[in-house]
């Protein structure tokens, strides 16, 4: 590998120091040498870098950030070196380096930070996560040569980050990826990566730098998507007959033989749609019902149109929020025509990220597990379980469920798609609970689907809240805010403590009220944070029972200047719960 200059970007808490030690320890890479600025910057002030803010200001730090950063490149130039930037180091950066983005799906979402230096004292620390993501996406997506999407806690990433900074490909990747305009000069890259096809569409890319990737391409697996009439004509009259062309119905009735005809509209109505489809199924090899899905009820009705001709009927759901993501991924192996994506700009936000398509490979005939929840973009549950379902050639998949959409018909659409494990978490712990036995007494959060089609159930978060409130070690009264479906549980632990709802920040019916409490166990996520605690409590340490970084009990931790427990060890627990579980029902 020729030595080279990497240099490591991307947002706050994103997790580039910890990838850097990561990379120390990979034989690979062994001959490099690892740098983080802020720890360099720290060393030759002498300062922490929160006092270097304090004492002399964002654009002093600024300036001593590109001095340092100049100065490192200048003394490894010809060396293999790594190091990771702040968030806030910005380009221009010096010549002759590649760039690397590592981001995760939920930078939008915000995080807190405890112990890092405030730009912006005017507002929150969440709010100032926001507005600055707002400020770096574009600059990180523009400067980057190479995108690194890392998989929410890490847990099974070893392999995947090994061969993603190796000069090896990553192996054969049989989706499509939709080429940017402003990726031409990544050619190169993608097929080394293994991803030997790519999608060049016509409403992205101009005719000649389409023919300029169609010279360039060595196996000519490429897919030129025909978007606009204008173009319509000169793909005519420029036809290859080693290209994939995709023609869209939109267009109106295709004139000759297209490879996939395809549909992207359902204005009229789900039905419709697949009917139109149908009615060109002579005139090519493959159709494609790329369509907005908004109910499992419509992706049933989609996924039985793909059953009744798989190898021709290609049917890719889409949405606003990327919830069919998990089908895409799911059906790998059975569309003919797929798409993954690296980062949020894909043309569909229901791609699977490049990531989980390398990593994931599985005989679906055993079934997936997943984790069923509204939001669970941020869940450790895919991560944490993939090498133990991997035994089983089994997929961990994250399968968002609002509450609103639970019944017995979306249970059973799951099951008929191969359903045999579940993780359940808020806000489905109670209802399926109530949907599985007919009451509603208790909360399950772990599931497994027998063969035999008969249900079995458990909650094991009693066990993570048994390790966390014993390592959290804290006396003196409290209070619980919020709780959901772990309420009963906190409840049997902490009977002396007061219940609060987080949406009324009054006490629940039957519980007191309480002026002062010294110890809050925050038990409400943000998608349904509302209202702070009174201004009187000064708690002395916050138990949250989140472990993700945009938690409003971190953030009140650090309004009230309090001692903040997190709540990965309750997961870390009760998730090993869930592993022993299934295991005592004999599927590994």
């Amino acid at each position: 590998m020729k030595p080279t200059i990497t240099l490591i970007i991307g947002h706050r808490g994103v997790g580039k120091t910890s990838l850097l030690k990561r990379l120390q320890n990979y034989e690979e890479l062994k001959s490099s040498t690892f740098l983080d600025l802020d720890e360099e910057i720290e060393n030759r002030l002498n300062q922490k870098i929160t006092d270097i803010f304090l004492n002399n200001g964002e654009n002093y730090f600024r300036k001593v950030e590109q001095d340092i950063l100049k100065e490192i490149c200048r003394s490894f130039q010809g060396q293999s070196l790594y190091i990771s930037l702040g968030a806030g180091c910005l380009p221009p950066y010096p010549g002759h380096c590649e760039v690397i983005w590592v981001r995760r799906g939920t930078d939008f979402r915000g995080r807190v930070f405890l112990n890092r230096p405030r730009l912006d004292s005017k507002t929150s620390a969440f709010d100032e996560s926001l507005i600055k993501f707002k400020e770096r996406e574009c600059i990180y997506r523009e400067t980057a040569d190479k995108i690194l999407t890392l998989e929410e806690g890490g847990f099974s990433s070893e392999t995947y980050e090994r061969e993603f900074f190796s000069s090896k490909p990553l192996g054969f990747c049989d989706a499509f990826y939709t080429l940017q305009k402003k990726e031409l000069d990544k050619f190169a890259y993608y097929l080394r990566l293994g991803l030997k096809r790519l999608e060049l569409r016509t409403d992205i890319l101009s005719q000649q730098e389409i023919e300029k990737i169609i010279q360039l391409a060595p196996n000519k697996r490429l897919l030129v998507s025909i978007r606009d009439k204008e173009t319509l004509k000169w793909i005519d009259s420029n036809s290859h007959d080693d290209l994939i062309y995709d023609y869209p119905l939109e267009l109106g009735a295709p004139e000759k033989k297209y490879d996939i005809i395809s549909l992207h509209d359902k204005s009229e109505g789900l039905s419709a749609a697949i009917a139109m489809l149908d009615q060109f199924s002579e005139s090519c090899e493959f159709l494609k019902l790329a369509v907005p899905i908004n109910s499992f009820k419509e992706l049933n009705e989609g996924h039985a149109w793909h059953l009744q001709n798989p190898k021709k009927n290609n049917f890719l759901p889409m949405s606003q929020e990327g919830r069919w993501q998990w089908y895409r991924l799911w059906q790998k192996n059975n569309l003919s025509v797929n798409f993954v994506k690296f980062d949020q700009q894909g043309s569909s936000q229901d791609q699977p990220y490049y990531y989980q398509w390398v990593k994931n490979t599985f005989n679906q005939e055993n079934g997936f597990a997943c984790i069923l929840g509204d939001p669970i973009d941020h869940s450790y549950t895919p991560s944490f379980h993939h090498e133990f379902f991997k035994k089983k050639q089994r997929p961990v998949l994250n399968i968002p469920l609002p509450e609103s959409e639970l019944d017995q018909d979306t249970y059973s659409i799951l099951v008929d798609m191969g359903l045999k494990c579940a993780a359940i978490t808020s806000p489905l712990k109670q209802k399926f609970y109530q949907l599985l036995t007919g009451k509603d007494d208790q909360t399950i959060n772990t599931l497994y689907y027998s063969e035999g089609g008969k249900a079995r159930f458990a909650n094991t978060d009693g066990v993570g809240l048994d390790s966390l409130l014993k390592s959290s070690d804290f006396k003196g009264k409290g209070v619980v805010w919020g709780g959901g479906g772990v309420l009963p549980e906190l409840t049997k632990r902490l009977p002396e403590f007061s219940c609060y709802s987080a949406r009324t920040a009054r006490p629940r019916e039957g519980f007191k009220v309480i002026d002062k409490p010294e110890v809050v166990v925050w038990a409400s996520g943000r998608s349904h944070h509302s209202l702070w605690p009174t201004s009187d409590w000064k708690p002395k340490k916050i138990i949250d029972l989140n472990y993700s970084d945009d938690s409003p009990g971190k953030e009140y931790a650090l309004m009230v200047n309090a001692e903040y427990v997190s709540g990965l060890e309750m997961f870390t627990q009760q998730a090993q719960a869930q592993q022993k579980f299934w295991s005592e029902l004999d599927l590994c």
